[in-house]
């Protein structure tokens, strides 16, 4: 089944439907008490089209469903000057259950300190139902997670591997 962007709309929906259940009931049952059938009729009709409402947003209101899965970076937007800054990545996402797919992703106040370099993998997220909708774990991402050893020449110690003796 095909997931539809309508949580927020699917939350509104069922608290309106059991806020209308409830009037529905009432309605009801105060029909019964006053002998006026066509309240009653009224009450259960209200009391049904809150069960149809609940339905509908028990189909479309669904969440999200997150898969674990981690990204390598192919590109990334120059690192900023200041402390943040908005970065656009284009990466290839291996995630379980969907097949590995190259996605652009922009993010919104990434730290500098966490800025990321083409050939870093990163953790993500991915949306089960639409694997082109990711998500980075900033959280998770290390600081002193690049090699910078490799960006600056002669920055190894002696005796470190890859230094010329």
């Amino acid at each position: 089944m095909r997931y539809r962007p309508y949580r927020r709309a699917g939350r509104f929906v069922r608290n309106g439907a059991a806020a209308a259940s409830l009037a529905g009931v009432f309605v009801s049952l105060f029909a019964v008490g006053a002998w006026r059938w066509d309240a009653l009729y009224a009450g259960a009709g209200l009391f049904a089209a809150a069960g149809v409402a609940m339905a509908a947003a028990y189909l479309y209101g669904r969440e999200r469903m997150w898969v674990q899965g981690r990204a390598r970076v192919l590109s990334a937007s120059p690192a900023p000057t200041g402390a943040f800054g908005d970065c656009e990545l284009r990466v290839v996402v291996d995630a379980p259950g969907s097949p590995s797919h190259a996605v652009r992703i922009r993010q919104y106040r990434v730290a500098a300190s966490l800025w990321p370099v083409a050939g870093e993998t990163l953790p993500v997220q991915v949306d089960a139902y639409n694997p082109r909708r990711v998500q980075v774990r900033w959280d998770q991402v290390s600081r002193f997670s690049h090699d910078y050893d490799d960006h600056f020449v002669g920055t190894r110690g002696p005796g470190s591997p890859g230094r010329a003796q």
